[in-house]
């Protein structure tokens, strides 16, 4: 994460945490399997990763790299793109190794 006033660390925290609870003061464990908790509480450290500071429209308008290539592909929302590109290749990284003990069958989901 970037040292930027919002979407930083601190905030992927607090949501993955926010998720935590109301997994756990829900009858969630009724309706999710173990991996799709998992997955969530994943998504949520992730959801903002390499986040800029800066929305999905200044990317557009300022004809930023990012917009440029999320219009030309078609993509409405850059930011979101580059979120979920990042959490890909980081969760790919054979130093952080989160999904290692997940199984094939698991992480072919």
């Amino acid at each position: 994460y970037r040292r930027v006033p919002y979407h930083n660390f601190a905030h992927a925290f607090d949501i993955t945490q926010t998720l935590f609870l109301f997994l756990n003061n829900s009858a969630a464990e009724d309706y999710l399997t173990k991996l799709e908790v998992f997955a969530l509480l994943v998504a949520g450290l992730c959801h903002d990763v390499d986040h800029m500071g800066l929305g999905t429209s200044f990317m557009y308008q300022a004809d930023s790299p990012y917009g440029i290539l999320n219009h030309q592909a078609g993509a409405r929302s850059a930011l979101e793109v580059h979120h979920c590109n990042t959490a890909i290749d980081v969760l790919g990284e054979e130093s952080v190794n989160v999904l290692g003990g997940l199984g094939t069958e698991n992480t072919q989901r």
